[in-house]
């Protein structure tokens, strides 16, 4: 977790690019990163997988509907040195990374892109580590309150659903999610990198997520934490800042949807 400390302090370049392994950017994707962080702190750019195993798949139904809802949370993210190296870079003794360097740039007031049309190509996993991370990845929930809610939701509207003996329910509200997800997917020429079939993930993402958010907040209660590697990690993030005095957030919403 420390190695993004160290990278972007060795890199000799003012625009600093950090990713997973899996994470494949070619030149164009490069190229558009570079001319964003002439404007912007902090470009966040759009993960797809390729190749699209079952497990991609099934994941990338979790992607469509952030996409729909916002912005996804990629694999990697583009950075200006100076800002990260002003503001002392992040807390890394936390789960969610991503996300924490995401709050610690807008707490410093810098400013964010959020190009839903930068599509960045991604590796997946292979299926044993899929499984190892469901709820190691609903345990980043507990940064966000509402995301956690809504997942704590499902089982018990599952639940409430067949007692009530009302199928339709169920229907319609798989039906709802898939249409959620297809908006994601047909978001900012999505269509070219997400398959049709695609959106029909999203319902079984979250009911996964449904489970796993239970899952999640039980070792957080019973043992303290989630583990990763040889130790167990408490926080999944720290709080969103909350200063008044800090300058308005940019988040150039004309950029989103088209580059």
């Amino acid at each position: 977790m420390l190695g993004v400390h160290t990278g972007v302090r060795a890199a000799g370049h003012e625009h600093v690019v950090i990713a997973d392994d899996d994470v494949r950017y070619d030149e164009s994707a490069l190229t558009a990163a570079h001319r964003l962080l002439g404007r912007v702190d902090l470009v966040r750019p759009q993960n797809y997988f390729d190749p699209l195993p079952w497990h991609a798949w099934w994941d990338t139904g979790r992607t469509l509907l952030n996409r729909a809802l916002g912005a996804d949370y990629p694999g990697t993210l583009a950075v200006r040195r100076s800002t990260f190296l002003a503001m002392g870079g992040y807390d890394p003794n936390v789960l969610f990374e991503n996300l924490e360097l995401i709050r610690t740039v807008r707490g410093y007031g810098g400013t964010e892109a959020t190009p839903a049309w930068l599509y960045v190509r991604r590796l997946p996993p292979d299926a044993a580590h899929f499984r190892g991370q469901r709820v190691r990845q609903a345990y980043d929930d507990l940064a966000q309150p509402a995301r956690l809610l809504t997942a704590l939701a499902v089982l018990p509207a599952l639940a409430a659903a067949v007692a009530s003996r009302r199928p339709r329910l169920l229907l319609g509200a798989a039906a709802g999610v898939v249409a959620l997800a297809e908006t994601g997917r047909r978001r900012a020429g999505g269509t070219r990198v997400f398959p049709p079939a695609t959106a029909l993930a999203a319902p079984l993402w979250l009911l996964e997520r449904g489970v796993c958010g239970w899952l999640a907040v039980a070792q957080r209660l019973v043992l303290g934490g989630v583990s990763y590697g040889d130790t167990r990690i408490r926080r999944a993030a720290n709080p969103a800042p909350r200063n008044p005095r800090i300058r308005a957030i940019l988040h150039f919403r004309s950029w989103r949807d088209r580059p």
